[in-house]
């Protein structure tokens, strides 16, 4: 963070959350010489909503934070139970992003916050990732989007208005990707907001799937 900025907001406490590998890039012990810091250590994005309730704690909202994040898991489940039918013959889906390096893509792995949020809502994730994978997302070649070719539906990286974001409409653009099973059957729906931790995201997240789920066309139709 920039660290005269927040001094300049006169801050009594600082509460943050960082993976012990970037701290020093992020000024942490610098921030804390000169203001008291809570600084959480993550490892992955799931980490971050994991240690909401610490953040909680620390400002002395823990029953106000658990109730909404307790919330927020219901209406994720609710799409399982309400759509009971629909998602059993949906078949496999897959989340994917463009990526900041070039020629490549993103696949969201078992270590991802899209990866628990649509496994809650009773969907089944596709096999086309490493199963013990090293972060939260897999780095794939342009040249192997083919690997998303076993999943049924696909869900993209949106912003807040449901637009790709500019990484991620490079991809969809691209003829390969065009030709996809899921893409040809009309089955490829935005992911709004996947990096944002509100409970305003979520929700953006809920309707995505939940929509997703209504209009997708089932497997082998």
């Amino acid at each position: 963070p920039n660290v005269e900025a927040v001094m300049a907001l006169e801050p009594d406490l600082v509460i943050t959350m960082v993976r012990a590998d970037i701290a020093d890039k992020l000024q942490v012990d610098n921030l804390h010489n000169m203001i008291p810091t809570v600084a959480l250590e993550i490892e992955e994005p799931t980490d971050v909503w994991d240690r909401y309730p610490d953040l909680a704690a620390a400002l002395g909202c823990i029953e106000f934070a658990n109730a909404e994040l307790a919330g927020l898991d219901e209406g994720l489940e609710s799409i399982k139970t309400e759509h009971a039918d629909a998602i059993a013959d949906l078949g496999p889906v897959a989340y994917v992003e463009g990526s900041d390096e070039p020629a490549t893509y993103q696949i969201a792995t078992n270590k991802s916050l899209v990866y628990e949020r649509l496994q809650l809502a009773g969907l089944t994730y596709f096999d086309g990732v490493d199963p013990d994978p090293k972060r939260y997302v897999d780095l794939v070649s342009v040249e192997e989007v083919d690997r998303l070719s076993s999943a049924n539906v696909l869900f993209y990286e949106a912003d807040a208005d449901g637009n790709p974001t500019k990484r991620t409409q490079e991809l969809l653009d691209s003829p390969v990707f065009q030709s996809l099973p899921a893409v040809q059957a009309g089955n490829l729906f935005p992911y709004r907001t996947p990096y944002a931790y509100t409970v305003a995201a979520v929700n953006r997240q809920i309707a995505d799937i939940e929509a997703g789920v209504e209009a997708a066309t089932p497997v082998n139709r």
